[in-house]
């Protein structure tokens, strides 16, 4: 959106940046490491969470983040708040302006998940060349403790056999997948919810 002032001008010499920093700055004699401020920019950022219910009961939070400044981020460690606190450290690319980049936030404990295996039936079919057909399900319990609404994006995979012996079919997923393709060639099954203030999807 725009640069604070603290002014700074970036030069670029094709394989190098120069930041000149138009303010004094004291550097102690000390022979100690020293940060000096360029500049603070606010940017554009979109919160997502992502639910892996196979993985963690909890979601996962993540920024989508624009450089919407004039200059590139240099690559390195950064320090990511959230909400005013110190959440972990990361570390990003190289980023040019206008570059969307993603910066991992943590663990949601407000979105809590539940996955477990449902048995349904088994039974065995053919004379000669018996086969055996078992059915069974995945349920996943989604609860939001927010007092405001949420949208997750839970991720989750079903079996997908690399034997002709094993068939899988796929009877029935439930809310409607966001891609079929996309499932039907890996498994994976991804899933949009928007879930209000305490609301449970199963």
């Amino acid at each position: 959106k725009h640069i604070k002032k603290r002014d700074s001008a970036v030069s670029n010499k094709g394989i190098s940046l120069n930041f000149s920093i138009k303010h004094r700055e004291s550097i102690s004699s000390d022979n100690q490491y020293q940060k000096v401020s360029i500049a603070w920019q606010k940017v554009k950022s979109e919160i997502e969470r992502v639910a892996i219910p196979k993985r963690s009961e909890y979601a996962f939070v993540k920024a989508k983040v624009t450089n919407g400044s004039f200059a590139p981020l240099l690559a390195g460690k950064v320090h990511v708040f959230y909400n005013g606190s110190f959440v972990n450290t990361s570390n990003v690319d190289y980023i040019n302006p206008e570059e969307v980049f993603e910066v991992p936030i943590g663990i949601d404990e407000s979105i809590k998940l539940h996955r477990e295996i449902v048995p349904l039936d088994a039974k065995t079919q053919g004379l000669f060349k018996k086969k055996t057909i078992r059915r069974f399900g995945y349920s996943i319990k989604i609860k939001n403790y927010k007092r405001e609404e949420a949208r997750v994006r839970v991720l989750d995979q079903v079996p997908v056999s690399k034997k002709k012996e094993i068939q899988i079919d796929t009877l029935l997923v439930e809310p409607k997948i966001a891609c079929n393709k996309y499932f039907r060639k890996t498994g994976f099954v991804e899933v949009d919810l928007v879930l209000g203030p305490g609301e449970e999807k199963i």
